[in-house]
């Protein structure tokens, strides 16, 4: 799996409004441009099995999936 981000440009005081499919929708600099932001993220599955993820870590957030 490859995690992009997709950076573009909105007009200041534009809200994001999440459909079902996304927890949450924040706002972040370009800071997922620093190497030190890759990460990875771990998934419990309903049967006790676990995967990881790549992922970015951002102020405190985990980007993923």
């Amino acid at each position: 799996m490859l995690v992009a981000p997709w950076v573009f440009a909105v007009p200041e005081g534009t809200l994001a409004t999440p459909n079902l499919e996304v927890q949450a929708a924040t706002w972040i600099s370009l800071a997922l441009a620093e190497p030190d932001s890759a990460a990875e993220h771990p998934y419990e599955l309903p049967n006790g099995s676990h995967l990881v993820f790549p992922a970015f870590r951002v102020n405190g957030l985990t980007i993923w999936g």
